[in-house]
């Protein structure tokens, strides 16, 4: 099963280093955005393909 889906998030303080994860399957994409949301304050979460 291919991923469509895609995380990127970084915090406004470190402009540098931005964490960026592509290809995920939907159930990955569902607990790492939650994580995401929690731990950084830009998120975006997207579909592709």
């Amino acid at each position: 099963m291919g991923g469509r889906w895609s995380i990127c998030a970084r915090n406004l303080n470190d402009k540098c280093w931005i964490i960026c994860d592509y290809n995920l399957s939907l159930l990955s994409f569902i607990f790492k955005g939650i994580y995401c949301l929690i731990k950084y304050e830009v998120v975006e979460l997207g579909k592709h393909g």
